[in-house]
């Protein structure tokens, strides 16, 4: 299975005074992991017939539903990792899911549909075929995990 992992700090505002961190943070999490699972997918299609004059790519997504639920809380200083993979890929729309885990145990799992559209007229399109092969991995490859490690930064230096 091809990972990705990122590093994050995690902020001090991230946590209340009991050190548990805010269900706000988790879903920041979440949607840093949602873009950089379809945009890294995205940048695999040509996307050819959808430049424009200034041959900027004129397809994108955009968030429409979140389902998220929260099972455990999730503790400061910590290592959170979150897991995400296409889940569905329908005719203008896909869906992802994703799930936080916190010392290898179930934090939060979640959801996200994701419409695509035309930056132009911000009109909803159908997703063109190439792309949704890639989104499905259907041209060869592995589901894509992506990992976020939430670091506390070593204070002991």
């Amino acid at each position: 299975m091809v990972k990705e992992t990122t590093s994050i700090e995690v902020r001090f505002t991230d946590v209340d005074s009991q050190n548990h961190v805010n269900h706000t943070a988790i879903i920041e999490w979440i949607a840093h992991a949602r873009v950089r699972l379809i945009d890294g997918k995205i940048k695999q299609y040509d996307h050819g017939q959808w430049k424009n004059n200034d041959e900027e790519p004129e397809l994108d997504h955009v968030l429409v539903n979140l389902d998220i639920n929260f099972h455990k809380e999730v503790l400061y200083p910590g290592i959170v990792e979150i897991s995400g993979r296409v889940l569905n890929v329908g005719s203008k729309s896909v869906t992802t899911e994703f799930f936080v885990y916190s010392k290898n145990d179930l934090s939060a799992e979640a959801q996200c549909t994701n419409v695509f559209f035309r930056t132009s007229d911000k009109k909803s399109v159908n997703i063109p075929d190439q792309l949704k092969d890639i989104l499905m991995n259907k041209n060869g490859g592995n589901m894509v995990t992506k990992q976020i490690r939430m670091v506390q930064p070593n204070t002991n230096d």
